[in-house]
């Protein structure tokens, strides 16, 4: 591996650990210092915070319902209780979305929340959101149902699909 005196990188580069260790960067040893340390607290907000859209939403609820539709009789009974989990949480969050037909003029304003309130909150305190999120990473179920979306896409809308290609 290279070393080097001094090296230069984003917050998130460096607070990030897999984006660390795929940078080959290792701080064993290390003396860090970070220039501006006041603006790393909103980093590693953004590095560990979502922005979700009840059109996102309403996307990944489709997603994982067509794909259940269509494949839910070959899943074994963990792959399909973690599927139905998932579903279930683009659910309970579509939910907690204003409706777009709604006539307030308010907009809502970002709120933080400790992830046992937000379960609460949601109606998912029965869901392992770490163990769900483990499973995702772990089975790649969310590039296949991407993958399998795709498809659909394509033969409901032939040229949307090429133009998404860039065919």
């Amino acid at each position: 591996a290279a070393e080097a005196d001094v090296v230069f990188l984003p917050y998130q580069s460096l607070l990030h650990g897999p984006t660390r260790e795929a940078l080959g960067i290792n701080l064993e040893g290390a003396i860090v210092i970070i220039d501006e340390a006041h603006n790393a607290v909103d980093a590693v907000n953004d590095m560990h915070g979502a922005r979700i859209t009840a059109t996102s939403l309403d996307a990944a609820g489709t997603a994982v319902q067509a794909y259940l539709k269509r494949f839910g009789d070959r899943l074994n009974a963990g792959n399909l209780r973690n599927l139905h989990a998932l579903a279930a949480v683009c659910t309970a969050l579509r939910r907690g979305f204003p409706s777009s037909s709604s006539s307030s003029s308010t907009t809502s304003q970002p709120t933080s929340m400790t992830v046992n309130d937000f379960l609460f909150a949601c109606s998912l305190d029965h869901v392992n959101l770490f163990k769900l999120v483990e499973y995702l990473k772990e089975s790649r179920a969310l590039r296949k149902m991407a993958g399998y979306g795709k498809g659909v896409a394509g033969a409901v809308n032939p040229a949307a699909a090429r133009a998404a290609r860039g065919a």
